[in-house]
């Protein structure tokens, strides 16, 4: 399976596709059931089709959908992975990780589960959930931040302490940086 999302839906044309793979638009999204043999062949075509209409593309893939039984359950999680993509990425579903939780239950529920009102005042001051997220995804690195940001330690440190007085976290504690991680992961995804 493989979803191919556009700012507005695009047609593709069917026929200038593999007669094997069949396509769709489905709630604006092209929906591609590929045959394994052929696939990224005719994934590359179907995106090469879309950008020369200087539509930038988003794709989503998961598979096998050995029955059609599983058809739309692959369906759902390639459009999770489109929707997780940058336009002119192929996001595969088995490289989501915890982003795979947008699966499983509608924006709002997830909102409410994973935000805080301290997350939710952190995400708007950019540079401090840019920091956070950074120091979070290298596992509280201080010299790797630092340097990844590229600003001195000491400035890592204050936008640290402004970042846990914005949110009540503490930064020390595993569930406080799990809490946080999450929401910081989740926020850009969700509508």
């Amino acid at each position: 399976m493989a979803v191919l999302r556009t700012p507005s839906p695009e047609p593709l044309n069917p026929w200038l596709l593999p007669h094997s793979v069949l396509a769709t638009v489905w709630q604006r999204d092209h929906v591609l059931l590929l045959p394994v043999a052929s696939a990224p062949a005719a994934l590359a075509r179907a995106r090469r089709l879309l950008e020369e209409r200087n539509a930038p593309v988003q794709t989503g893939v998961y598979s096998p959908c050995p029955t059609l039984d599983d058809v739309h359950e692959g369906w759902l999680r390639a459009r999770v992975a489109a929707r997780t993509a940058a336009p002119g990425e192929t996001r595969d579903w088995t490289s989501l990780g915890v982003l795979r939780l947008l699966r499983t239950a509608g924006d709002e529920a997830l909102a409410q589960t994973t935000q805080t009102p301290g997350t939710e005042r952190l995400l708007e001051h950019k540079d401090l959930a840019a920091t956070a997220r950074t120091y979070l995804d290298l596992a509280g690195n201080v010299q790797e931040t630092a340097k990844t940001l590229n600003i001195h330690r000491q400035t890592l440190y204050h936008r640290l302490r402004r970042i846990e007085e914005l949110t009540s976290l503490t930064l020390t504690d595993g569930q406080d940086r799990l809490t946080l991680h999450l929401a910081l992961t989740l926020a850009y995804h969700l509508t």
